[in-house]
C-alpha cells in the first residue's frame, strides 16, 4: 500500500463513524483500479436513505461485487482469524468479528490496525484477556463487546474501572462466572452507558437482580437478559418494582426459579414498553400461562 493509502486508511480507522474518510479512501482505491473502492461507495450509499429503485440497484451491484471479490476484500482478516471465526462488512469495511479461538484476544490489536472494527465477540480465557484488550485501547473503539469465558469478578471490575467502557452500547458477558457484586459494579460504573446488557448464565441470584433494579444507571438499559441466574421471587419483585426499568423493551428471565410472584407480570401497568418477555423453562401453572398470554400476546415467549 502507498503512503497515501496508508494515511487514508488510518483516517478511516480513527473516525469509524464518519463517512467522508471512507469515501476519500474509496476515491484513492478507484484511482488505483481497486474494486474495493466501488464496494465502499456502494455500502456507504446503502447505509443512507435513498429511494427504493436506487437501493435495489445498489443492492444488486453490491451482491455482484461481493461474489467476485469477497475473498480479496477480507484477505487480511481471514489471515488473522482463519477458520475459527466469522466477520461482517459495514460501509465497505469489516465491522464485526466473531472468534471463539482461545487466545484470540492477543491477536486483536493487529486486526484493529487494518479494519475499523466496532463489534467484537470473542472467547476469553480469563481476566487477563480483558486486560489485554484494555491495554491496547480496543474496548474504547467498540459499540458491541461480547466476551464468553471465565473472566469472573476481576474481569468485570477491569471493565467497570475503565473509561473505555463508555463507548460500549451492547455488552454481553453471558457465562462469565459473574456474581452479584460484579453485576452491580458494572451498572455502578461512571462509564456504564449500555442499552443492551446480557448477563445470562451467571450467578447473580436475587441479590444481583435487586442491585441492578435499584441503580439509577439501569434506566439506560432497554434490553436486559438475565436468563439462568438463580433468580427467585425476591429478585423478580425488585425488577418489576424498579422505577428505573420501566423503559425496558426486552426482558429475559428464562430458566430461573421464580414462583408465585410471576403473577406480577400479568399486571397491565408493568413494563409498559416491553416488546419481548422471555419466560422459557420457568415453572408456571396453566392458569398463569393463560393470564400471561392474555397480557402479552405474541410478545411472550415460553
Amino acid at each position: 500500500m502507498s503512503d497515501r493509502g496508508t494515511e487514508l486508511l488510518a483516517a478511516v480507522i480513527a473516525q469509524p463513524d464518519a463517512d467522508q474518510p471512507r469515501l476519500d479512501y474509496a476515491d484513492h482505491l478507484q484511482q488505483q483500479g481497486d474494486p474495493q473502492g466501488e464496494f465502499i461507495r456502494l455500502q456507504v450509499r446503502l447505509a443512507q436513505r435513498i429511494n427504493p429503485a436506487r437501493r435495489a440497484a445498489a443492492r444488486a451491484r453490491e451482491a455482484q461485487v461481493l461474489r467476485e471479490h469477497k475473498k480479496a476484500f477480507s484477505a487480511n482478516v481471514s489471515d488473522v482469524i482463519g477458520r475459527d471465526g466469522r466477520w461482517a462488512f459495514s460501509r465497505g469495511f469489516v465491522d464485526e468479528v466473531r472468534c471463539r479461538r482461545p487466545g484470540f484476544a492477543d491477536e486483536c490489536e493487529a486486526l484493529f490496525a487494518i479494519e475499523p472494527i466496532r463489534r467484537l465477540h470473542i472467547r476469553a480465557r480469563g481476566p487477563d484477556d480483558v486486560q489485554t484488550l484494555l491495554d491496547a485501547g480496543l474496548v474504547g473503539r467498540l459499540v458491541t463487546l461480547a466476551l464468553f469465558g471465565p473472566i469472573g469478578s476481576k474481569g468485570a471490575e477491569l471493565l467497570a474501572a475503565s473509561d473505555q467502557l463508555a463507548s460500549v452500547r451492547k455488552l454481553n458477558l453471558s457465562g462469565c462466572e459473574l456474581d452479584a457484586d460484579a453485576a452491580a459494579g458494572l451498572v455502578d460504573s461512571p462509564h456504564f452507558a449500555c442499552d443492551h446488557l446480557n448477563l445470562a448464565d451467571n450467578e447473580l441470584g436475587d441479590d444481583g437482580a435487586t442491585r441492578i433494579a435499584a441503580h439509577a444507571a439501569s434506566g439506560r438499559i432497554k434490553h436486559l437478559i438475565l436468563r439462568a441466574n438463580d433468580i427467585g421471587d425476591a429478585g423478580l419483585v425488585s425488577l418489576v418494582g424498579s422505577p428505573h426499568l420501566v423503559g425496558l423493551k426486552t426482558l429475559s428471565l428464562s430458566s430461573n426459579d421464580m414462583g408465585d410472584q410471576v403473577e406480577l407480570l400479568t399486571d397491565d401497568a408493568v413494563f409498559p414498553q416491553l416488546a419481548r418477555l422471555e419466560l422459557n423453562y420457568v415453572s408456571l401453572s396453566d392458569s398463569l400461562r393463560d393470564a400471561l398470554r392474555e397480557r402479552w400476546g405474541a410478545r411472550l415467549h415460553l
